[in-house]
């Protein structure tokens, strides 16, 4: 059972069944992908180490600088260990509940069974909804707009939260979709941090999960919005990501956070825990096909780390154990550490855009032992 947050138990029989006969339609394809992010050909993690790093000063997230390692370039072979999506989200509970086993209608809670709600309804219409984002593709958004219809078509659909506030930022200042459909927006100040250490906004926030995104135009010029994100693919711009993702946990204080690193084609997982002070890194998962549709894999996944709070199992004690911590508590040390942990806010902490630090993505498949 997930750990971050308490649920509210599921009354017996509230529309357990008719959710349970609905999910049936599709089995196949969620038994399909949980077996696929068994393996390392998905999507993977691996722990980061901060050596370096500005956090303990005034600085927005547009110039975050880290220096930073991950494990599997550690000269010690036997640190170089990755981490599958099962390890640390419930896959225990979905295959009860597709199986009807383990009591589990008396174990599900109200936000896990919507949650399998929201999955079904998403890919009963995911052809629909594959069609409305290729048609967004198309017309290549700057990363502000192509962030509002992603998080109106993708993301707000498959979360248990529909309190989705996209930043001030947004290039289009409209209060409808940009895709056409005029769904309404809700636009306010992201803003996140301390004015005397790390901040500065975040494109999205979707409940308890931030998300940065950018679409194929960012790529060929400078974005005149105020979005947080820079020019250039995810992994340009993994220094903001790591600090985002720190103060976001620390903002909310309730486990492992997730922060989603979306592109156009693909996305990204970073998930910090304060308590244990340790950074996951995921490998890029595309998100649709050769066709152009989205894949259900890749939605499953997504699926998961957007209702982290109901799914995710939090750290394990083999991941303690690795002893791979981030180390940016002892790096920043107090005063700064104390503002991290008690005095962060949301709203009042805009700040100006700065240049971008590129790194290498990285490549598991095949290569690395799963930590056990």
């Amino acid at each position: 059972m997930a750990a971050n947050q308490p649920q509210k138990r599921l009354k017996r029989g509230r529309s357990f069944s008719q959710i349970h006969s609905r999910l049936m339609k599709f089995k196949n394809e969620i038994f399909i992908a949980m077996e696929n992010l068994r393996t390392d050909r998905w999507i993977t993690f691996c722990f980061v180490k901060i050596l370096h790093c500005n956090g303990a000063y005034a600085c927005s997230f547009s110039k975050a600088w880290c220096k930073t390692q991950r494990n599997l370039d550690d000269v010690d072979e036997n640190k170089r260990l990755i981490v599958l999506l099962p390890d640390l989200f419930d896959f225990e509970i979905i295959t009860n509940f597709l199986e009807k086993g383990g009591d589990i209608e008396n174990k599900m809670t109200d936000s896990q069974l919507t949650a399998f709600d929201r999955l079904i309804t998403f890919f009963e219409n995911i052809d629909e909804t594959s069609k409305k984002i290729e048609d967004a593709r198309a017309k290549a958004f700057k990363g502000s707009s192509w962030a509002a219809v992603l998080g109106v078509h993708v993301l707000r659909q498959l979360a248990v939260s529909n309190e989705m506030m996209i930043d001030s930022g947004y290039a289009d200042h409209t209060s409808e979709c940009p895709c056409g459909c005029r769904t309404p927006l809700r636009v306010g100040d992201n803003s996140i941090g301390h004015k005397d250490v790390w901040h500065g906004s975040l494109d999205i926030i979707l409940g308890p999960v931030a998300v940065i995104a950018q679409s194929t135009d960012d790529l060929h010029e400078e974005s005149s919005t105020e979005f947080e994100w820079k020019t250039g693919e995810l992994e340009e711009s993994r220094n903001q990501i790591i600090a985002e993702s720190i103060v976001f946990s620390f903002f909310q204080r309730t486990g492992l956070i997730p922060t989603l690193g979306i592109y156009s084609n693909e996305f990204k997982v970073f998930m910090y825990d304060p308590h244990y002070d340790l950074l996951y890194e995921s490998s890029e998962l595309s998100l649709f096909d050769g066709r152009g549709d989205l894949k259900s894999t890749s939605v499953f996944a997504l699926w998961l780390v957007i209702n982290h709070a109901q799914f995710c199992t939090g750290v394990k004690s083999c991941h303690e154990t690795l002893g791979y911590i981030a180390d940016f508590q002892s790096l920043v040390q107090k005063p700064a550490l104390s503002i991290y942990e008690t005095e962060l806010q949301r709203g009042g902490c805009k700040h100006e855009k700065s240049s971008v630090w590129k790194y290498s993505a990285f490549d598991v498949t095949g290569k690395y032992k799963i930590i056990e």
